[in-house]
């Protein structure tokens, strides 16, 4: 399970402005849904001790970027929200106060977060566990699962969640991809 978590007692959003989108960009579920232009910018060749080897998803929250834990000489996600969305200080202790709650999360359909922070130049991110693999959709454009394992699909999901509802946290972005 991957996406935004929040608190229960609210969302904590604060007003933003959007920047210029570029019309017609699809996220990384393939929707329609317009882009912040930071979504076309070139990524970064490290954040903090993570050096960026390549882009693994892009979206209306941000990018998640396949990086290189130089210290631990591991794979790592790591993920950078869009800079409007965290644009003051109060954005910013949000998302690491979210980064934090997830991290307390300790179960095997949850991906574990390793580290949270924000560099020099203000670039929040969020590390976690690299998983090699693909998502339900394509899974599912190469072959149905079977009644049984989509049971327990939905089983291990719906155990996640409640896992993650147990410690107070709703994730508000479960997708059926």
């Amino acid at each position: 399970i991957e996406g935004q978590l929040r608190r229960q007692e609210g969302d904590g959003a604060s007003a933003t402005t959007q920047p210029p989108v570029q019309r017609g960009a699809r996220s990384a579920d393939g929707d329609k849904t317009p882009l912040p232009t930071d979504f076309l910018v070139e990524p970064p060749r490290t954040i903090g001790r993570y050096r960026v080897t390549r882009v693994l998803g892009e979206g209306g929250f941000g990018t998640v970027y396949l990086a290189e834990d130089e210290e631990l000489k591991r794979p790592v996600a790591v993920k950078v929200p869009h800079r409007y969305l965290i644009a003051d200080l109060e954005g910013v202790d949000l998302y690491l106060a979210e980064a934090r709650a997830a991290a307390r999360l300790d179960h095997p359909a949850i991906v574990p977060v390793y580290d949270a922070g924000r560099t020099e130049d203000g670039l929040c991110h969020v590390v976690s566990k690299f998983v090699e693999g693909t998502d339900l959709a394509k899974r599912m454009a190469q072959s149905r699962p079977s009644h049984g394992e989509s049971v327990d699909l939905a089983a291990t999901i719906a155990e996640a969640l409640h896992h993650a509802h147990l410690h107070g946290l709703v994730h508000r972005d479960v997708k059926p991809a």
